[in-house]
Order: structure tokens, then sequence, then C-alpha cells
């Protein structure tokens, strides 16, 4: 004879849980058997607890920092494993290799990309997903104008340097920097210089030499003139 027991809302339910099965014949002084008693520990699936840069924005070919997230609970060890698409409507592809805690995603190509991770256990088997990470990748700022070089006399009035850009729709910042020599090396940033035009002094003769920063508030990307 086979005793079996479905599986019933009660496994839904952490806890142990202990469970024996009584065969009685029919007949007369056939008697009973009893099995022996069966073990059942029903543990909580992990839960994350910690989303690490869930959105972030930045140039084609600048630093993004890693998706990163921290579970807790369950049983066994955590193991990992990152997908992505372009869309959230359509298929996730598995991410090969991204199988750490942490995954840095490339930015080589325009566009905004959806991640998610999916923490598995040994053992068991229990499993919890996590939230979507977006990644937006902006197309590079670049140069318009340039400034330009010249030659003038101590004390002459000078012609202010300029800069102009395209390809970011966002708040910019500007620093103009001066050094005595043609090399970012030692470079000093002119204090007040912070927009997009700066009168360089003719008080000393000699050479300097002026570039600007530009850094893009929303995405963090940065490019310098000539």
């Amino acid at each position: 004879q086979t005793c079996a027991l479905p599986i019933s809302s009660a496994f839904l339910s952490v806890g142990n849980y202990y469970y024996y099965c009584t065969i009685t014949m029919n007949g007369s002084n056939c008697g009973s058997a009893t099995s022996e008693v069966a073990h059942v520990e029903v543990v909580a699936d992990p839960i994350i607890v910690e989303h690490q840069n869930l959105v972030q924005t930045t140039c084609v070919n600048s630093p993004l920092q890693s998706l990163g997230l921290k579970a807790n609970g369950g049983s066994g060890a955590f193991k990992y494993q990152w997908f992505v698409t372009n869309d959230t409507t359509q298929a996730w592809v598995k991410v090969e290799g991204a199988t750490a805690q942490l995954y840095e995603p490339a930015s080589t190509e325009v566009g905004t990309r959806y991640f998610y991770c999916e923490v598995s256990q040994t053992g068991v088997g229990c499993a919890v997903v996590s939230k979507f990470y977006q990644v937006n990748v902006l197309t590079a700022p670049q140069f318009v104008s340039q400034p330009l070089s010249q030659l003038i006399c101590k004390n002459d009035t000078t012609t202010s340097l300029g800069v102009s850009y395209s390809g970011a729709n966002e708040k910019v910042a500007y620093q103009w920097f001066v050094n005595s020599a043609q090399t970012l090396e030692g470079a000093q940033a002119i204090v007040g210089a912070t927009k997009s035009t700066y009168k360089p002094q003719s008080k000393l003769a000699g050479k300097m030499y002026y570039y600007c920063l530009l850094t893009f508030e929303t995405s963090g990307c940065a490019v310098r003139s000539e």
C-alpha cells in the first residue's frame, strides 16, 4: 500500500512540520502500521533590503557606477544573475558572466537600458528578483567653437576667449584654467572664470595657455576645450 500526502496550504507558512502515516487494513485482526516521522522545514524566501544606483545617467564612453544590491534571509548561499533589456515590455536577456552581487554596465552605446538581478540560494532553491535598474547613456557634447589663440602687446586689450557646444540639453558649469606651459599638468583654475567666455589679462609679457572645462549637471559628463 502507498500512503501519500498532497502538498497543502500549510506549506505556504514558514516553520517546521512533522508528518507520519498510519495504514489500517480492512478485515478482522489485521491491525495497523505506522510510518516513520517525516520532517518538513519551510524557510522564507530571501528579501532584498538595499538597491544601489537604481537610476543613473552618463555620456557615452564615460564611467558608470556599479549596480548592486543586498539580500537577507532565506537559507543557503546567495547566487546572482543579472538580466538586461532595452524595453521592459520585451524579453529580458541574461548577461553572460554577470553573476556577482555588483555589476558594472558598459556605456559604449547611446540609449536607455534596464537591468534586474535574480538572487537565488543553494539548497532548497529559494529566490527573489530585484527592482529594475535604469541606465541612460547620452550622446557626448561636442564643441561648436573653441577658444582662439591671439598675439597682442603688453597691456593691450585682449579678445575674449569663448566656447560653445551642442549635443547636451542640460545645465552646464564652465571653469577656465590657465597654465604657463601647453599642458594640463599644473594648470590652475581661474577664480571667478565660470562663464562661456573669459577675457585674459595682458599685464605680464609671455605666453599663457587657457582651456575651458564644461561639466554637465544631470549626466556628470565633462568635456575640455583645446
